[in-house]
């Protein structure tokens, strides 16, 4: 079978949870299927490039999708459009699967043009609303309010209606499609809540033999961790992420417990805020900021951790910092937003996300050192349902099943 995977992002030009799950994705499917991810050079070499088990072909977009509101969206799009339809004559792919928002439209209108079978990959809330600067859930049922308390700056607000309209325009290209693979049941009932097309459910599966292999460092720029007291967050500075809710609860945590720690992987528009709150809170022995880790060494990081961190704002669609917690056989703790408690199943607890009931939580599972060691073993159970080669499996029955249709 020949896939052709479209992404706007493709590392190692960016590398967040939805890239390395393309990625992985692209290595496991490519082991038995001719696979070639299309993507952007975003100011790189163009052309072809060889990857495990595939190929990548960058191509020169003149449009970045970080830039201003109308070149991200009408200039990329109808960029990203013109030159996918040129590749697609000479590749001639059975399957054009489009890898995240950005890559709808373009997926959408290509295979319609040369009558191929075009899937949407669905990984969040975010691919009716998908604006960088505009980081907001924005279902037909959002309101302004919910707009406002989502954007790093008030004055992107003013961009709710242009939101709006974009999320007509991705709803237009899934409808197009007429197929898509969600990361969670939970998000595929809000697919269908909003349009009527065959929806797949394919976890964001990682490879567990690799989390395995992975060693917990014996020290982290320095210092020791003791796992049974130290909590782990993954995940980028934004407002709706929970990270300062998290910091708050923290805090009320730390009162009553004085030895425990939080260590914080990941970077955003928000760091010099969270910096001035852990120095303003009189936290910095306590919280460790460990930057945009790469992703083995935030794997490390966790390993070193009793329990992992998700307490966002919005719903979560299909956390992969959830799956891969639980791969290292750590308890999940996160907000009872969206899919966490689907994703988490028994293996750790859900919260309203707020910094009190932050503070519960943590109290609650690092003062019962025998219920921190249960859900332990029921996240290492757990993981086994988010493997790679399942969520692979499940992709390729769902190709067959619609070349055959």
């Amino acid at each position: 079978m020949r896939i052709l995977f479209v992404d706007e992002y493709f590392p190692p030009v960016h590398s967040g949870g939805a890239e390395i799950s393309a990625r992985e994705i692209a290595s496991e499917i490519g082991r038995n299927h001719e696979v070639t991810v299309f993507t952007p050079s975003h100011g790189g070499l163009v052309g072809t490039e060889e990857a495990e088990h595939f190929q990548i072909f960058r191509y020169r977009n003149r449009f970045n999708p970080t830039g201003s509101l109308l070149q991200q969206k009408m200039l990329f799009f109808l960029e990203m459009t013109k030159k996918l339809s040129e590749f697609v004559r000479v590749f001639r792919p059975d399957i054009i699967h489009a890898q995240n928002a950005l890559s709808t439209p373009a997926v959408a209108n290509t295979a319609e043009k040369h009558e191929m079978v075009g899937v949407a990959h669905v990984r969040d809330h975010r691919f009716e609303c998908f604006t960088s600067r505009v980081a907001c859930l924005s279902h037909r049922d959002a309101t302004i309010c919910d707009f406002a308390r989502c954007v790093e700056n008030p004055l992107y607000t003013l961009a709710f209606p242009y939101a709006r309209l974009i999320t007509r325009c991705i709803r237009r290209s899934l409808v197009k499609c007429g197929r898509a693979i969600a990361v969670s049941n939970y998000l595929k009932n809000e697919v269908l809540r909003n349009v009527p097309i065959d929806v797949r459910v394919s976890y964001d599966g990682a490879d567990l033999e690799k989390i395995h292999r992975i060693r917990p460092p014996k020290d982290i720029y320095g210092r020791s961790y003791e796992p049974d007291s130290t909590i782990v967050y993954a995940g980028g500075f934004h407002k709706f992420k929970g990270i300062f809710e998290l910091l708050h609860g923290f805090r009320m945590a730390l009162r009553k417990l004085g030895h425990i720690s939080l260590l914080i992987a990941g970077d955003g528009p928000c760091r010099r805020d969270v910096q001035e709150l852990i120095r303003l809170y009189h936290m910095k022995e306590n919280v460790s900021l460990l930057s945009s880790l790469p992703h083995e060494s935030m794997i490390s990081a966790m390993k070193a951790s009793g329990l992992a961190i998700v307490p966002s704002l919005l719903p979560e669609a299909g956390s992969r910092v959830i799956i891969e917690a639980l791969a290292c056989a750590k308890p999940v703790l996160a907000s009872d937003r969206g899919a966490n408690a689907e994703i988490i199943g028994d293996a750790g607890m859900t919260f309203p996300p707020t910094a009190d009931d932050i503070a519960h939580a943590i109290l609650t599972l690092l003062n019962d050192r025998d219920k921190l060691q249960e859900l332990s073993n029921l996240a290492k159970e757990r993981s086994s349902a988010f493997s790679l080669k399942s969520t692979c499996t499940q992709i390729i029955q769902s190709y067959e099943d619609w070349l055959r249709r």
